[in-house]
């Protein structure tokens, strides 16, 4: 929901982009079924092992959905969700403009999604916290896309989904 809400604030008012968008957020976590369960239910940092193996859930995903036929840039959305604007992501370290816009709006939204939630080793953060981490340098995230977030959160919109999100 954030993702399309964030295309929207961008300007992206295509019903291809909202598809794309839409479906790869729904598929993207299907790869995460290959992963042991006690990995997924750890509380506490994940070992670096651990991370290696947590992040194959992307390689998965694309081997389970690779013979489907979207019409979309569906899968390369998924696989490029996890990649970082200074090269920092994963699976293939893409960096800045090799990562397409869909996957640099779900990077944002699934990230900012993630950080206003509580996980087993660390508290949930706040609005303005859980901003200036998408706003770290180097810049990990599109900026364009953070600020289209920080201007949806402003809206009433914006708000009722962050009340939304932290029930």
């Amino acid at each position: 929901e954030l993702a399309y809400h964030l295309a929207a604030w961008l300007g992206k008012d295509d019903p291809a982009l909202e598809s794309t968008l839409r479906t790869a957020a729904s598929l993207s976590q299907v790869g995460m079924i290959r992963l042991p369960h006690d990995l997924l239910t750890k509380a506490g940092p994940l070992t670096p092992e651990e991370r290696l193996l947590m992040e194959k859930h992307v390689d998965y995903a694309v081997e389970a959905l690779r013979g489907i036929d979207f019409g979309l840039p569906v899968l390369q959305t998924i696989e490029q969700m996890h990649e970082r604007m200074d090269g920092s992501g994963y699976p293939r370290k893409l960096q800045g403009e090799a990562i397409c816009l869909q996957a640099r709006i779900l990077a944002v939204a699934n990230t900012f999604c993630a950080l206003m939630r509580p996980r087993s080793y660390r508290r949930r953060h706040d609005e303005p916290a859980a901003l200036a981490i998408l706003r770290e340098r180097p810049f990990k995230y599109d900026q364009q896309v953070v600020d289209a977030l920080a201007a949806f959160l402003q809206s009433a919109q914006g708000k009722e989904f962050v009340q939304i999100l932290q029930q």
